[in-house]
């Protein structure tokens, strides 16, 4: 359902979207096998804090004391107050929220707040912040120039392989402003991003400009 990313620099590695809590076994498993160990984490980074998405970072930073966590300041204050996270998951998947597990609060000192435009290094890679509220009040997208990889969180559509790849847009409650969905749409594709990288679910196939 949710596809989480590592990403690799020459000096440091960045975990994005770690998804629900109940991702988290997956997610570590995964690493592990791609030979990333959480306690090497540098940065955990969410693109906004629905439990999809963040529900899983505290959980996760409690295992990878050395990794900053980086969000949006609105978003710092969902991860913080985890519980505000579960009442949103509650709203949104009704009786399944229980199954999706309970996020844990991030202490406000591991927090590093992020805007438009910011940069986080990685070493040979810059991830550059693009402030996209259209899904989310704390909705931040994310940019690596050297590969031109774009991701596009939730501004972008969501396409799962078992349907066949239909994309459909992340108008999720409670809040969507379609207005500004275009607006993020048309900045995001003047990057001329050579790859689309979504969360729901995986690289956008096609042609990115598509």
């Amino acid at each position: 359902l949710v596809a989480s990313y590592v990403i690799v620099g020459t000096g440091k590695t960045m975990l994005l979207d770690p998804g629900f809590p109940s991702s988290v076994p997956t997610v570590l498993e995964e690493m592990g096998n791609a030979g990333f160990a959480p306690d090497k984490l540098d940065y955990i980074a969410i693109t906004h804090s629905h439990i999809d998405h963040a529900g899983g970072v505290g959980i996760i930073a409690a295992r990878a004391p050395n990794a900053r966590v980086i969000a949006h300041q609105r978003g710092s204050f969902y991860l913080r107050n985890s519980a505000k996270i579960a009442g949103g998951s509650s709203m949104v998947f009704g009786e399944l929220a229980k199954d999706l597990g309970m996020p844990v609060d991030v202490p406000s000192e591991r927090i590093d707040l992020v805007g438009d435009g910011d940069v986080v290094s990685l070493g040979g890679k810059e991830i550059e912040m693009l402030y996209t509220p259209g899904h989310s009040g704390d909705h931040t997208s994310m940019f690596e120039r050297s590969d031109g990889i774009l991701f596009t969180g939730d501004t972008g559509c969501l396409h799962y392989p078992a349907l066949g790849n239909v994309l459909i847009p992340a108008g999720s409650p409670p809040i969507y402003r379609s207005d500004f969905i275009a607006e993020e749409l048309r900045r995001l594709h003047a990057l001329r991003p050579r790859k689309v990288l979504t969360p729901h679910f995986g690289e956008a196939g096609g042609d990115p400009a598509d």
